[in-house]
């Protein structure tokens, strides 16, 4: 009998994790891609300020790097208040946010967003070779970058 509440218990704990609206914020420079926003990517309204924190212009310090990550993690705080407060998403949402740039930014920035609570994501691609005949019997090559998932870390 046991048993059976405790699995009952889990059942339901799986059922409302899977009711919760799932919701990504984008921490990246880039906008959201189609098939990322169809799997819940939102973009933020500071992305201006988002973009400004994410880029560095001269190689960083180790303590303007972390300065960085701490104001992104802040920011990424106010974007969920601001679509809580503003009842695009239920309080009770489930969110991640989706991060990428400078390589270097990336510990320090997961590590801020998770100390701030959050969870971290980032996106993966395929990459995809499309080649075109030409007319002058030369071929055009691209390489097309095709959103295949997130990658949670934390």
């Amino acid at each position: 009998m046991g048993h059976r509440i405790v699995c009952q218990i889990l059942v339901n704990s799986l059922v409302t994790q899977m009711k919760k609206k799932k919701v990504i914020i984008n921490l990246t420079q880039h906008p959201a891609t189609p098939e990322q926003i169809s799997q819940g990517v939102v973009e933020p309204k500071r992305k201006s300020m988002i973009i400004r924190w994410l880029t560095f212009n001269e190689m960083p310090t180790i303590e303007k790097i972390r300065r960085h990550a701490l104001q992104l993690a802040t920011l990424a705080q106010w974007e969920y208040v601001d679509l809580v407060q503003e009842k695009k998403i239920p309080e009770d949402s489930d969110v991640r946010i989706m991060i990428g740039g400078a390589p270097f930014l990336m510990g320090p920035l997961e590590q801020a967003l998770c100390e701030a609570g959050l969870r971290v994501v980032y996106a993966f691609s395929r990459r995809v070779c499309e080649e075109t005949p030409k007319a002058d019997n030369t071929v055009e090559k691209r390489q097309i970058f095709r959103h295949a998932g997130f990658i949670e870390v934390s």
